[in-house]
C-alpha cells in the first residue's frame, strides 16, 4: 500500500517540492541580506557618533518590509495549497475514477487502506512545513528584532511551530472533503474556502482570548509620544490615546481614554486650562508641545488591554495543539466514515 500511495502521490509531491526549493533559496538570500544590513545600519549606527538609531531602524524596516511580507504570505498560502492539491485529491480522485473498488476487494481493510494513504502525505506535510517555517523564522530574525513584536497577525502565523498545525489541519480538511464530496474539484474548492475562512477569522476572534488578557496602566509621558501614539485633545469629548503599542505585546485595546489620578476621564475643560495657561516651552522646542507638557504635568494615565510579549510561546503551543486536534478530529471522522461509504 505504501508503494501504491507513493506512485499516486509522487507527481504533486515533486511539483510542490520544486516550488518550495525555490522558496527556500529566496529565504536564504533574505536571511543573508537582513543580517548584512543589520550589522551595517543598526550595529554600525550604535557605535557611530551622531547617528540616530531610530531613523536607521525605520529605514531598515522600510527596506525589508515588502520582502518579508511576501515571504510570510507564501508560507501562509502553503497550508491551503497542501490541503487543495495533496489532501482533496487523495480520496476524491479515487472515488471519481472508481479505483477504490479494486482496493476494497483485496485483503486490505478499508481503514488500513485509508491509514496507508494518510501516512506518507501527512508525514511529508509535517516535515515540509516545519522546515520552511523554521527557515523563515531564521531569515526574518533580524527584521523581527528591529520591529519589536512577533504578535502581529502575519508574523505570528508564519513563525516557529504554528504553521505545522495549519498545514495538518488543511491536509485533514482536504482529505475529509474528498471523502464526503467524492469529486476532486469541488473538494479542492471547499478546502480552500474552509482553510481561508478559518485562518482569516482565527486571529481576530479566537487568538486574543486563548488566555485571559492583562490590563495595565500607562503613564502619559514623553515615552508615549516616542511610541508614535496618536493623542487627541478634542474640545467636545474626553481626550484619548490611539495606536499605543506595548513592546512585543498583542494589543487588544485600540483606543483608550486618558484619565486623571482619581480615575476620572480627562474632559475638554482640562485641555482648555492648558491652552489658557500653558507652561513655559522647553528649550529648543520653539514653543511646540506646550499643551502636551501641561497634560503631562497633571500626572495622567491610560489603561491598555493586551496579551504580554512573554506569552508568545504559550500561544504558539496552544494554537498548534488546537489545529492538531482539529486535524485529528477530521481524520477520525474520515476513519469512521470510510467503512460506511458506498463502493
Amino acid at each position: 500500500m505504501i508503494w501504491v500511495t507513493w506512485r499516486q502521490f509522487r507527481t504533486p509531491a515533486l511539483v510542490m517540492l520544486a516550488g518550495c526549493a525555490a522558496y527556500a533559496l529566496a529565504l536564504g538570500w533574505l536571511g543573508y541580506s537582513t543580517r548584512h544590513a543589520y550589522d551595517k545600519e543598526i550595529l554600525g549606527c550604535s557605535l557611530a557618533d551622531g547617528c540616530r538609531l531610530t531613523d536607521q531602524k525605520r529605514a531598515f524596516l522600510s527596506e525589508f518590509t515588502p520582502t518579508v511580507s511576501a515571504a510570510q504570505a507564501v508560507l501562509l498560502l502553503l497550508p491551503a495549497l497542501i490541503g487543495a492539491f495533496w489532501g482533496a485529491p487523495l480520496l476524491g480522485r479515487e472515488f471519481e475514477a472508481g479505483t477504490q473498488r479494486l482496493a476494497w476487494t483485496q485483503s486490505v481493510t478499508r481503514r488500513r487502506w485509508l491509514a496507508a494513504k494518510l501516512l506518507l502525505p501527512g508525514l511529508a506535510t509535517v516535515l515540509l512545513t516545519a522546515a520552511l517555517s523554521f527557515l523563515l523564522t531564521w531569515a526574518a530574525d533580524r527584521f523581527d528584532e528591529v520591529e519589536g513584536t512577533r504578535f502581529t497577525a502575519l508574523s505570528f502565523a508564519s513563525r516557529d511551530v504554528v504553521p505545522v498545525g495549519y498545514a495538518l489541519f488543511a491536509f485533514a480538511a482536504g482529505t475529509a472533503a474528498g471523502l464526503f464530496l467524492r469529486r476532486t474539484l469541488p473538494a479542492m474548492a471547499a478546502t480552500l474556502a474552509v482553510v481561508a475562512a478559518v485562518l482569516f477569522l482565527w486571529p481576530s476572534l479566537v487568538r486574543p482570548h486563548l488566555r485571559p488578557p492583562v490590563t495595565e496602566s500607562v503613564a502619559f509621558d514623553q515615552s508615549v509620544r516616542d511610541h508614535d501614539a496618536n493623542v487627541s485633545f478634542g474640545h467636545d469629548r474626553p481626550a484619548f490615546v490611539a495606536g499605543y503599542q506595548v513592546p512585543g505585546a498583542l494589543m487588544l485595546s485600540k483606543v483608550t481614554y486618558l484619565r486623571t489620578s482619581s480615575g476620572a476621564l480627562v474632559q475638554p475643560s482640562t485641555v482648555q486650562d492648558c491652552l489658557a495657561k500653558p507652561p513655559a516651552p522647553m528649550p529648543g522646542t520653539d514653543g511646540a508641545g506646550t499643551v502636551d507638557q501641561c497634560m503631562t504635568s497633571k500626572h495622567l494615565h491610560f489603561d491598555v488591554t493586551m496579551q504580554p510579549a512573554d506569552r508568545y510561546w504559550s500561544f504558539q503551543w496552544i494554537e498548534l495543539g488546537a489545529y492538531t486536534l482539529l486535524a485529528a478530529l477530521l481524520a477520525t471522522l474520515a476513519y469512521h466514515h470510510i467503512t460506511q461509504a458506498r463502493a
